[in-house]
C-alpha cells in the first residue's frame, strides 16, 4: 500500500510541474487526497495478508489519463524544435508504456487461474517493464533545448484561404 502511495504522489507531482493549464495542475494535486482515502479504505478492508490491485488499478487508470492530457498539451503548444527532442516527452511515453502494460496486466493476471496464463503475463509484464526502462534511460538522449512560446497557443488565422488556388493574392 505504501508503494502505491508513494509511487502515486510523486509521478502526480512531476505530472503538475508538466502542465501549463492552471486547471488541470489542480485536478492532479487534488486527487492525491482521494486516493490516499480509496488506498486506505481497501488496505482496511483486506489487511496485511491479503494484496489488492484496486488502488494500483486506479492509480494506472488515472495516469493513463493525466498523460493523454499531457500529450494533448503539448500538442496545442507552439515549439521551436519537434516534440520527440524532448526528454520530458520521452519520459511520459515511458510511462505511457509502463501505466498501460501493467494495467492490462492486473486486469487479466486477476481474472485468470491458468497456470500457463500467468506465466505468459509474467514475460509479458517483464517485457513491459524492460521496455520503460530502455525508453527512460533513452529519454536523456534526447536533444532538449530550452522552450520558447510556450504559454501561447498554436494559433491558425481564420482569414487563412487554404482552398484558394489562385495565383495570385487579392488582398494586396
Amino acid at each position: 500500500m505504501l508503494y502505491g502511495i508513494v509511487e502515486y504522489t510523486l509521478f502526480s507531482f512531476f505530472l503538475n510541474s508538466l502542465y501549463l493549464n492552471k486547471l488541470a495542475k489542480k485536478v492532479i494535486i487534488i486527487s492525491i487526497l482521494p486516493f490516499y482515502i480509496f488506498s486506505a479504505i481497501i488496505f482496511g478492508r483486506n489487511g496485511t495478508n491479503q494484496f489488492s490491485n484496486g488502488p494500483f488499478l486506479i492509480e494506472f487508470m488515472a495516469f493513463i489519463i493525466f498523460i493523454i492530457y499531457f500529450f494533448y498539451e503539448k500538442m496545442k503548444t507552439v515549439f521551436i524544435y519537434p516534440l520527440y527532442q524532448s526528454i520530458t516527452f520521452w519520459i511520459c511515453v515511458g510511462l505511457f508504456f509502463y501505466f498501460t502494460g501493467n494495467f492490462f496486466f492486473l486486469v487479466f493476471n486477476q481474472s485468470s487461474v491458468d497456470e500457463g496464463f500467468r506465466k505468459q503475463m509474467i514475460i509479458i509484464y517483464t517485457l513491459v517493464t524492460v521496455s520503460k526502462n530502455i525508453l527512460l534511460s533513452l529519454a536523456f538522449l534526447a536533444n532538449e533545448r530550452e522552450e520558447a512560446g510556450t504559454d501561447e497557443e498554436l494559433l491558425i488565422p481564420k482569414d487563412l484561404k487554404m482552398d484558394d488556388f489562385t495565383l495570385t493574392n487579392s488582398n494586396n
